[in-house]
C-alpha cells in the first residue's frame, strides 16, 4: 500500500486548530514527527495522523466528534 503525506495546512482545516498549533504539538512530542524533506516541505504521514486521532479520542475528550474525516 502506497504511504500518503498530509501538509500542516490539511491537518489543521480537519482538526480545526491553527497550523502553527499542529507545528508546535509536533516539536513538544504530543503529535507526530513530521517529515522535512530537502526541498523545505513538511509532512506527516496520513496512517500516523489516523492512529493519534484514533488514540485521542479513545483516551480523551479533546478532538470533538465533528472532526472532517474526508481530509484524511
Amino acid at each position: 500500500m502506497k504511504e500518503t503525506y498530509l501538509t500542516a495546512e490539511q491537518i489543521a482545516k480537519a482538526l480545526r486548530i491553527s497550523k502553527e498549533k499542529v507545528s508546535l504539538l509536533a516539536k513538544h512530542g504530543l503529535f507526530p514527527k513530521p517529515l522535512k524533506l530537502h526541498t523545505g516541505a513538511v509532512l506527516w504521514s496520513e496512517k500516523e495522523v489516523k492512529d493519534w486521532v484514533g488514540m485521542k479520542q479513545q483516551t480523551e475528550d479533546w478532538i470533538s466528534k465533528d472532526v472532517d474525516s474526508r481530509l484524511f
